[in-house]
């Protein structure tokens, strides 16, 4: 993968190039201030060796003078051996700064240009610096790293580890959910990163199904008639997916019983759709009962197939959508029975 390759050593470069440069500007003065080889006073202003010179000035007794500066002698204007350079530490020194300067001169002028830095992270990286998504940063990894699949610019062992991060994520019920992973699923379904069951996995782990009573059943639970109102509400709560994500669902309820009584409605199947996180419901054709003292609940049995987003095929061809197909039974309490 040179794209890959590329990214990598780009990313080296900015990472390690102000380590460079502080550590040849640390060997370069290191290798100026050279090894002491002798054991000579000299003057700590001008660096002249004072030996053969005028004794310290003691007490009751004229002060010493360099004789090259003339500086005042005393015991802190004094440092003690002459020092040579050492010219491997001051090579060192400057080739590190050289390479450490320009690779941050190439940051900053890709900075300047308007390049992000998530941009010319390789995709490992940007999956290592993603974490779990839980802070700003890690977010703005992830954020990037979708991008970077929507735009189909990777393809290689770090985008396919990357959704099965995202999978292994959200079958975590201990891990705070980002819709952004969610996103990246979608992402790869869209890109063939992720397949059909495993996209099936995704839609079973994220959408829950449930049902309910209707809400307009419970503002008149009597009818005229004196029938009791028990029809049915399905309720679609998409919690672990993505923003992107889209979810059909069609229903067909095929029995509904009440007491001693069940019926099988004849209705055509009904459709509904939910777009990104969050609950929507369906209201069914309505179903009334006589009422029953001895009930006190309903229960519904349904047909569902619920399908998630649409992807489509590079060949023209009619495009795919995973699809769960469920037959679930619901029980739901009826108030205001028995009247």
């Amino acid at each position: 993968m040179p794209r890959e390759i590329l990214l990598t050593l780009f990313s080296a470069v900015g990472i390690m190039a102000p380590v460079l440069l502080l550590a040849g500007l640390v060997l370069w003065a290191l290798g100026k201030l050279g090894a002491k080889v002798d054991n000579h006073p000299l003057c700590r202003r001008c660096g002249f060796d004072l030996v053969g010179a005028e004794p310290l000035a003691g007490s009751g007794s004229a002060p010493s003078r360099c004789p090259e500066c003339g500086c005042t002698l005393t015991q802190r204007s004094i440092r003690v051996g002459n020092r040579s350079p050492r010219k491997g530490l001051l090579r060192a020194g400057v080739g590190l700064s050289i390479v450490g300067l320009t690779g941050v001169l190439l940051v900053g002028a890709a900075v300047m240009r308007g390049a992000h830095w998530y941009s010319v992270m390789p995709t490992w990286l940007l999956l290592f610096q993603a974490g779990t998504g839980q802070s700003p940063a890690e977010v703005g990894a992830l954020i990037a790293l979708t991008e970077r699949i929507v735009k189909g610019d990777d393809r290689g062992w770090a985008a396919r580890r990357a959704m099965e991060r995202a999978l292994e994520l959200q079958a975590r019920p201990d891990v705070p959910w980002m819709t952004e992973w969610g996103d990246l699923i979608e992402a790869g379904w869209q890109g063939r990163l992720v397949n059909e069951g495993e996209y099936q996995k995704y839609l079973e782990r994220g959408v829950r199904i449930s049902c309910r009573r209707s809400n307009l059943a419970d503002l008149v639970p009597i009818s005229e008639e004196g029938t009791l109102d028990v029809t049915p509400m399905i309720v679609v709560s998409a919690e672990r997916v993505g923003w992107t994500t889209s979810v059909t669902v069609r229903v067909r309820l095929k029995e509904i019983r009440y007491g001693s009584r069940a019926v099988t409605p004849e209705q055509i199947e009904q459709e509904m759709l939910a777009l990104g996180p969050g609950e929507v419901t369906m209201l069914l054709d309505p179903v009334e009962f006589e009422p029953e003292k001895a009930a006190d609940q309903c229960t519904a049995r349904f047909e569902l197939a619920v399908r998630g987003s649409e992807r489509a095929d590079t060949d023209g061809s009619e495009a795919t959508r995973a699809e769960l197909r469920l037959s679930p039974e619901f029980a739901y309490p009826v108030p205001g029975h028995g009247r």
